[in-house]
């Protein structure tokens, strides 16, 4: 067996070596507690600054200092909102907490707070007083705590910066601006190729109260088929169809209390919707996350319905069929509109809120009704022959002059247009805060507007004259003699292009005297000039058939029968002139202005629209 350790010698070792270490654990527990009431005091009253200046920056919404300081237009003084929110807040461990506010300035460059030389020579924050305007506060929390094991106290000062984050709502062109009855038209023409249901129409009404419609985001986040609970989730929501969408707009209208014939347009623009293809709620709107301006702002049901059906269609190219009754001049129409991407409302703060228009471009094709003109009869147009009659032999040497008859000549007329507008974007870079009573305290926003390509149009012309003509000469014993066929077939083609650009300038609206739901248009935008008159070249060729005897067949200038070339080039300012009326007139006065209310662009130019109102008490803590 082993032999047993003996450790009896070594009992009650333990005690001296506790009582050694005790030496050192008290005190050090103690500057330990001591110290961690301190650093507690110190993080409430940091808490408190924040909270406090967050309450107060509210106040400082583009009033004078004075009028913040006394109270005015129904806001509390700032010494009543300074004691309220310290009352609010003052759980603050040790002494009661001394707190004070100072209206002060943010450079807007430098972003820290403008500062001066104060009476002891240092620098201080300098104060906004009488009539001068703050753009932040600075609020001061001071306060202590006794020690629990050593003698004194802990004192702790805390600062908080506070500026305010306004944010407003806009976009850049409409879809429900001025719908009548030329709009409902071309929505009836657009709308089948964007849902992907050639049956879909509407009528005039339908659209007038799908346009003096609206819903707000809080409408879409009751909506339970949409699953979300917040308005950041409906912002983050994707993978919906147009039907889907459709079908939730029109149930937030009705939970609105909402013109019963809207919804029922919805619920029939969401059952004939055949886009398989899916948007996210930011498609439409580029908001950002718990913008305070977004939950005041109502969008327009038109304006959401239209470009939902864009975004969902992305690059696609539609046919347009529809706009055949846009432009009666042209029959066997073709068209197509290729959207590059659908308009977008922004709500956010200055810098950061961008809307954009839609990136489009229309091509219209078609013939006009073709032009005819008989020369039977017209024995005016005798002309000399020209170098003609250098060909002439036999019975006619040495006569000089004929006549043209004959006919019919016809004319075919095929025009090709085109129409693009280039996307406008607008960044939002000033936010002006008032109370709306008068302009000189109006409220409103700046937008610079910008293009990152040309907008344009244009059209091509192409006229083919086709017929026969009968060459007659007298002979010296004054015999009429018909001695040749002249066969035309000629094609003259025409055109004529514009394009604008769209330099970087910034729109302001200032309500009043703006007002809401009126845009304020930028650019002159641009209209396609007249085809200028397509002309017979001299040395174009026509097949000359002689009777036998009279002269050799071929093909001669056009020059070289006297009088032909005037003949044709009459003609061809008849198609050119029918060209201009029946095409580029509707063009520049019919589907263009409507195509730029129906994308929500303007051709050369913007429109913006500013939403009611901007959110200018929205809090943030800066420094």
């Amino acid at each position: 067996m082993g032999r047993r350790c003996q450790t009896d010698g070594d009992r009650g070792a333990i005690i001296p070596m506790i009582s050694m270490l005790l030496v050192v654990l008290i005190p050090s527990t103690a500057i330990a507690v001591d110290l961690g009431m301190q650093r507690v005091v110190r993080r409430d009253l940091q808490a408190l600054a924040d909270v406090v200046a967050l309450d107060l920056v509210r106040l400082v919404d583009g009033r004078t200092a004075a009028q913040i300081a006394s109270g005015y237009n129904g806001h509390p003084s700032l010494d009543a909102a300074l004691a309220k929110s310290v009352g609010r807040n003052d759980d603050v461990l040790g002494d009661l907490p001394q707190v004070t506010a100072k209206l002060a300035f943010m450079d807007p460059t430098t972003h820290r707070l403008v500062t001066e030389v104060g009476p002891d020579g240092q620098q201080v924050t300098k104060e906004a007083v009488g009539s001068d305007v703050p753009t932040a506060i600075e609020v001061r929390a001071q306060g202590g705590v006794d020690f629990a094991f050593a003698p004194g106290r802990g004192n702790a000062v805390r600062r908080a910066v506070a500026v305010a984050a306004p944010s407003a709502c806009f976009r850049l062109g409409s879809f429900a601006v001025g719908v009548d009855l030329e709009d409902s038209d071309l929505l009836n023409a657009l709308l089948p190729g964007l849902l992907g249901n050639a049956t879909f129409s509407s009528t005039l009404v339908g659209y007038q109260g799908l346009a003096s419609a609206e819903i707000d985001l809080l409408d879409l986040v009751g909506v339970s088929s949409l699953g979300v609970a917040s308005p950041d989730e409906l912002l983050g929501l994707d993978g919906l169809t147009l039907g889907q969408f459709y079908a939730a707009v029109a149930n937030a209208l009705q939970a609105n209390g909402g013109d019963m014939a809207s919804v029922s347009l919805l619920q029939t623009l969401s059952a004939k919707a055949n886009l398989t293809s899916q948007i996210g709620i930011r498609d439409l709107l580029d908001i950002e996350s718990g913008n305070t301006a977004a939950l005041a702002a109502s969008f327009n049901v038109l304006d959401l319905v239209v470009g939902a059906a864009y975004a969902a269609n992305g690059t696609n190219a539609i046919s347009v069929p529809g706009l055949a009754a846009q432009v009666p001049g042209l029959t066997n129409l073709t068209g197509s509109l290729v959207v590059g991407e659908a308009p977008q409302l922004a709500c956010g703060s200055k810098g950061q809120a961008r809307a954009r228009t839609g990136q489009v471009g229309l091509e219209l094709s078609g013939d006009l009704a073709d032009v005819t003109t008989d020369l039977n009869g017209t024995r005016s147009l005798t002309a000399a022959l020209g170098p003609l009659g250098a060909v002439l032999g036999g019975l006619l040497t040495g006569v000089s002059n004929g006549v043209i008859t004959g006919g019919p000549l016809t004319a075919r007329t095929h025009v090709a247009t085109e129409v693009h507008v280039a996307r406008a974007e607008g960044l939002l870079t000033g936010i002006v805060c008032g109370d709306a009573t008068s302009p000189g305290n109006a409220e409103g926003i700046d937008v610079a507007v910008s293009a990152s390509a040309l907008s344009s149009m244009s059209a091509e012309m192409s006229v083919a004259i086709t017929g026969s003509l009968t060459l007659t000469v007298t002979t010296a014993l004054g015999l009429e003699v018909d001695i040749a066929t002249i066969t035309v077939d000629l094609t003259s083609y025409q055109s004529t292009s514009t394009a604008q650009s769209t330099p970087t300038t910034t729109l302001s609206f200032r309500h009043p005297d703006d007002v809401y739901g009126v845009p304020k248009s930028y650019g002159s935008g641009i209209v396609l000039n007249n085809l200028g008159h397509a002309t017979v070249s001299g040395n174009s060729k026509v097949s000359i058939d002689f009777v036998p005897g009279y002269g050799r067949d071929g093909d001669i200038n056009v020059s070289g029968v006297a009088g032909l070339a005037g003949i044709l080039n009459n003609f061809l300012a008849t198609a050119t002139a029918n060209v201009n009326s029946m095409v580029v007139n509707p063009l520049n006065t019919v589907v263009t202005p409507q195509l730029q209310d129906q994308v929500g662009a303007n051709v050369g130019g913007a429109d913006l629209f500013a939403l009611p109102r901007p959110s200018c008490s929205d809090p943030a803590l800066a420094g």
